[in-house]
């Protein structure tokens, strides 16, 4: 994120406590549409069918990684058996 960037987003979170919720909506679907450009722009053939703004980010997050970036993610996960041993848990305590 450039400097410029960074300053606006200061500049909107400063903002808004200070618009009402009209205005405040408007902005928020406004970024959301933009996200779902650049995502579009990536990969034109995703469905956002279902997808809340979070799943959204995480996507747009995931797919502007270069792939040396994906493997790195993917070596240094954690399976989820570890978490959950590390937990005291196994894989039929998430179905109880």
């Amino acid at each position: 994120m450039s400097e410029m960037q960074k300053q606006i987003v200061m500049d909107i979170t400063s903002m808004a406590p200070f618009v009402n919720v009209k205005i405040a909506e408007s902005i928020k679907n406004l970024m959301e549409t933009e996200i779902e450009q650049e995502i579009l722009k990536i990969n034109p053939d995703v469905v956002f069918d279902d997808m809340d703004i979070t799943e959204k980010l995480m996507l747009l997050e995931y797919i502007s990684k270069s792939e040396e970036e994906r493997e790195k993610d993917a070596q240094e996960a954690i399976p989820l058996e570890e978490i959950l041993k590390a937990e005291g848990l196994n894989d039929n305590d998430l179905h109880d």
